[in-house]
């Protein structure tokens, strides 16, 4: 699971020069098929950081990062069917 974690991180691109991007931390929630495909939609939450804009742009590309990482294919069978979160922290990602 870290694995697929931190390829998550590395596909994120969090806006680190504005002020406030440093300091969000985003959960996505998500379901994989049976092909490692995204099922339905990519649920995010700001668990950390501004509520505004910069936090909302932060969510969506993380969001967006799950997407370009399908699809999944070097998961443990457990994986495909179950819901999975991530938490994407931006000061990891601008460090």
């Amino acid at each position: 699971m870290s694995g697929l974690a931190n390829e998550l991180q590395r596909r994120w691109n969090p806006n680190c020069e504005v002020e406030g991007g440093r300091d969000v931390v985003i959960k996505v929630g998500f379901q994989l098929g049976a092909g490692g495909n995204v099922v339905g939609d990519v649920s995010s939450q700001i668990l950390r950081g501004p509520q505004s804009a910069v936090g909302q742009a932060a969510a969506d590309r993380a969001v967006r990062a799950v997407y370009a990482a399908a699809p999944f294919r070097d998961l443990p069978r457990e994986f495909y069917g179950q819901r999975i979160t991530v938490n994407f922290n931006a000061r990891e990602a601008c460090s």
